[in-house]
């Protein structure tokens, strides 16, 4: 296939071309798991470079989803541009590699926010405005409005906290979501609902307080000239609104090219609406069956209305869609269209999932892996341990960096870690919030606790520390570290530690890269504590001891590349995976039930439906009063919803692997195979069960 110059550097596909050179626009890649959109995308805009001479990187706005994906996204467009240099020696190419780091690539906060500080007076908003969460003064205008309020019989059976908490609650829900109630809306969700009295007369109340406090907060930060993340978005769409505004974003940025569109909220489809409206091409990528960020305002109802928008306006029945999959082996992917073809069932009722399924480029040969193994009542561990012992890829024996382990929660994540990590095994956690509970942090509150405690039993508990088995002068190190805390910082305390008890080589010989992180980002908050608030050691000491005994949840630190690649088994949630891939993929508690009470809503609010409707759980408030007859009414709908969400989610977490899928459940077989005949049971592998009648389990135990 002969492709045009600067995107010969490596060969696409007959469908990748065909979109790289496209001029259609607006358009809407819908691309699926592993296809390579994202060198479809970088090669489309050197493309559009080369083709026109009038157009440089400063006339277009590239938006990806998070800073790494930008930062990745500028690499790879410069990678491209030198090699066309390098080829060429066309001196457009140096020019476009000089502006790069100026070039708007960036996400759409960021994008919004630079839109806002250039043309923000046009609607009143001042250009050094500051960006802040405002969550703290929300509660607090929101607590005064709620207390002017008791005495109101209404509220008689409701505590003011739960009141508060219930209308914050819509209030980050629809900040997230892109949605405000207008005045039409708001007549709507007043309509009375039959046999319903209470509530009746509490929405009027609730929605009349939600009201006042939206008002009443908006005025506070225009005062304060202060912008909430998500009021970048919500504004720079009113901005759009004004034709001054329209026409001179339109004739700056004439491309605009988005990433990750399945996970946009109102206010971003609003934003590209308008921005399609005066003139902009805009070129949108992504795949509804990878829409999982519904907790952060994410509708992929707004991703299938751009699908709609985008193939009205372009008279066709369809948008593009890459299917070919380069990522997985044949038998991988063969295994991922068998599982997400088949149906997904509810309490009785189907649910909704796209069957597309993903196609085998030619020439991928097969590997001999088992691409799918599902196992009952076996630990991460001890599936971690089989897979170091026993699995060849490409004839080596696997090592402990082919293996990814993708949870649903960040509280499996901490588990799975600490299991493994007390049984040896190399552990890396992304996305964990378990680094004030890992162990190596704990046993530096020890030492500390124990140099400026004199109590014995504090002197005691150094014998269970990794510091005990690091270095045999620990006593005497106490004793030097009491002395250093009363005259030197804590950061060079903490440096003392680490230095005279050789903690760093007894982790690194037992590749506990992860502690060595840890211990290193507790230096750094450390320092962090110095410089903002001054923090003494003896405070430090007890600001620990407040971290670690609430539970307080942070990040566990980032393990430097070179560390990796010496081979640490990868802890991810599914949601910090997305995008990324890795020889084999374990994903545990397949056997869990995914509709748990946790996860019922407190309040369900549907602002799309022909009927515009607002529904509370009562318990939320009290055991004593009576059920919301609107909530229960959208309480199976909601379950639905849920639930396709966490088919998406699984199929993300599936996609990422290239050789091997395995699927991990905590109870015996036998124990799983009875939620079958539970109709309100979901789970991951209550639905495999049912492909089949079981023979697709069946074939897969091992």
């Amino acid at each position: 296939m002969k492709l045009s110059s600067g995107i010969q550097r490596k060969k696409l596909t007959k469908k990748q071309n065909s979109i790289v050179v496209s001029n259609e626009y607006p358009q809407y890649l819908r691309a699926g798991a592993g296809t390579g959109k994202t060198e479809v995308l970088v090669r489309k805009i050197v493309n559009i470079l080369e083709q026109d001479a009038s157009v440089s990187l400063s006339n277009f706005a590239i938006i990806t989803f998070t800073n790494k994906a930008s930062d990745e996204m500028k690499q790879r467009i410069s990678g491209l541009l030198y090699s066309n240099w390098v080829k060429s020696k066309d001196k457009r190419y140096v020019s476009e590699l000089d502006a790069i780091n100026m070039a708007d690539i960036s996400t759409i906060h960021s994008f919004c926010e630079r839109l806002l500080r250039r043309f923000g007076l046009q609607i009143d908003i001042a250009p050094n405005f500051s960006v802040k969460s405002f969550k703290r003064e929300s509660n607090e205008i929101v607590s005064r409005l709620v207390a002017e309020q008791y005495g109101n019989a209404i509220l008689e059976p409701i505590s003011s906290g739960a009141l508060v908490r219930s209308i914050m609650l819509l209030l980050n829900d629809n900040g997230n979501r892109g949605i405000t109630i207008s005045e039409e809306l708001l007549k709507n969700l007043l309509i009375p609902v039959d046999n319903n009295s209470y509530w009746n007369e509490f929405k009027k109340l609730f929605l009349n307080l939600y009201c006042r406090a939206e008002q009443e907060i908006e005025r506070k930060k225009a005062e304060m000239n202060v912008l909430s993340p998500n009021d970048l978005i919500k504004y720079a769409a009113r901005l759009l609104s004004n034709d001054y505004v329209a026409k001179k974003v339109s004739d700056k940025f004439r491309y605009v090219f988005i990433d990750e569109f399945q996970d946009t909220n109102s206010d971003q489809f609003e934003l590209v609406k308008l921005l399609i409206d005066n003139g902009v091409k805009i070129f949108l990528v992504g795949d509804d069956k990878q829409s999982i960020y519904a907790f952060r305002g994410a509708d992929v109802q707004n991703s299938q209305d751009m699908h709609s928008m985008i193939k009205h306006i372009n008279r066709k029945r369809s948008n593009e869609y890459l299917d070919e999959n380069f990522r997985s082996t044949p038998e991988v992917i063969k295994v991922i269209n068998e599982i997400f073809s088949s149906k997904f069932n509810y309490n009785g009722q189907q649910l909704n999932f796209p069957k597309e399924p993903l196609d085998i480029p030619r020439g991928k040969g097969k590997t001999g892996i088992s691409p799918l193994s599902i196992k009952f009542e076996k630990s991460v561990t001890e599936i971690v341990q089989d897979i170091i012992a026993s699995t060849k890829i490409n004839g080596r024996l696997a090592e402990y960096g082919d293996i990814a382990v993708l949870c649903r929660r960040n509280y499996d994540l901490d588990k799975i870690s600490k299991e493994l990590k007390e049984a040896g095994v190399p552990t890396y956690v992304v996305g964990g919030k378990g680094f004030y509970r890992a162990k190596e942090i704990v046993d530096v509150y020890k030492v500390l606790n124990a140099a400026v405690n004199t109590d014995i039993a504090c002197r005691n508990e150094l014998v269970f520390t990794d510091f005990n088995c690091s270095t045999d002068k620990l006593t005497g190190l106490v004793d030097e570290i009491a002395q250093i805390l009363r005259s030197e910082t804590v950061e060079d305390t903490l440096i003392h530690l680490y230095e005279k008890s050789r903690i760093f080589d007894y982790y690194r010989a037992g590749k506990n890269y992860q502690a060595i992180s840890n211990l290193l980002k507790l230096k750094d908050i450390a320092r962090g504590l110095i410089d903002r608030d001054n923090t003494q050691p003896l405070q430090f000491v007890e600001y620990l001891a407040t971290m670690i005994s609430t539970n307080q949840e942070e990040d566990e630190a980032e393990i430097p590349e070179v560390d990796r690649r010496s081979g640490v088994v990868t802890l991810y949630s599914i949601h910090k995976a997305k995008g990324l891939s890795f020889p084999i993929v374990v994903i545990p508690n397949c056997d869990s039930k995914l509709n748990r009470p946790i996860t019922k809503p407190k309040i369900i609010f549907d602002s799309r439906a022909e009927k515009p409707a607002i529904g509370f759980d009562s318990e939320m408030f009290s055991d004593e009063l009576p059920p919301d007859a609107e909530y229960l009414r959208m309480y199976e709908g909601n379950i639905a919803e849920q639930l396709e969400e966490e088919i998406r989610v699984f199929y993300v977490a599936c996609t990422r692997a290239k050789y091997q899928i395995i699927l991990s459940c905590d109870n015996k077989q036998d124990k799983v195979q009875q939620t079958v005949y539970y109709r309100d049971y979901a789970s991951v592998i209550r639905w495999l069960l049912e492909m089949d009648n079981g023979a697709f389990v069946r074939k897969h135990i091992n």
